[in-house]
């Protein structure tokens, strides 16, 4: 499992970084060509891509959260 610190670490990776980037900019042109209405009858898939990405996105930026067990560890 990893640990907070782990995330951390994962979080400052240069890889990491590019991704959130790449991710926001996707998301960004999904957004412009929603409002340009240049995805016809596809709108609806892409509204739902939009928003896995910013799931994803906030996953990412999200703090480390550890869920403790029914045994409290």
């Amino acid at each position: 499992m990893a640990t907070k610190q782990d995330w951390i670490d994962w979080k400052q990776m240069p890889v990491t970084k590019e991704l959130v980037k790449g991710l926001f900019e996707k998301r960004e042109s999904i957004k412009e060509g929603l409002a340009e209405q240049q995805f016809g009858d596809n709108y609806i898939e892409y509204v739902g891509y939009a928003k896995s990405i910013k799931d994803t996105i906030d996953f990412i930026i999200s703090d480390f959260v550890v869920e403790e067990d029914d045994d409290g560890n």
